[in-house]
């Protein structure tokens, strides 16, 4: 478990981690109740360009529902992204891609 937040449901949604796909399991939003039962598991698949394809996530860190949305927002270290996912079904998109941390020095003209 990586990541926590609640939601305005009062749940509780948690991230998983996986950064070396030792489990074999994509990274998965799990949903708990106020008073600690499991409601629901998705696991987390990003589309690709090839339709029908699927790639799965692993790397999930925090999450957070914004101000007034039902969107979750995870972030996918694995794939340097932020997605936005939908806590009921699992359905996720690609919000924002971050930049790459270290780019290495500049290149000299």
């Amino acid at each position: 478990m990586e990541g926590l937040t609640v939601g305005r449901d009062g749940n509780v949604y948690v991230s998983t981690f996986d950064p070396t796909g030792s489990t074999g399991e994509p990274a998965q939003v799990l949903t708990f109740s106020p008073d600690g039962t499991l409601l629901n598991r998705k696991a987390l698949f990003l589309s690709t360009p090839f339709p029908g394809e699927t790639q799965p996530s692993t790397a999930m860190l925090g999450v957070a529902f914004p101000p007034g949305m039902d969107a979750l927002y995870v972030i996918d270290f694995g794939k340097g992204n932020v997605l936005s996912v939908n806590p009921k079904t699992g359905a996720s998109s690609v919000c924002i891609t971050l930049p790459v941390a270290n780019p290495g020095p500049p290149k000299m003209a």
